[in-house]
């Protein structure tokens, strides 16, 4: 069983709607496995950033 992403939250049918059977030969091409991993680093100084809130929020697009 697979869980999508981005659905709403509802107990009483999150079974039937929030998962489905996959396949991962069938969906993917390729699938890696990372054994070891390390925090990446910012490209630049988050302080010079800038502070204002993108004319999208909260909604996207």
């Amino acid at each position: 069983m697979e869980r999508a992403i981005g659905v709403l939250y509802l107990p009483q049918s999150g079974r039937q709607s929030h998962y489905f059977f996959c396949e991962l030969a069938r969906q993917f091409d390729a699938v890696f496995h990372f054994d070891r991993i390390h925090a990446l680093e910012p490209l630049e100084n988050a302080s010079q950033w800038a502070r204002e809130t993108p004319e999208t929020y909260p909604f996207g697009v």
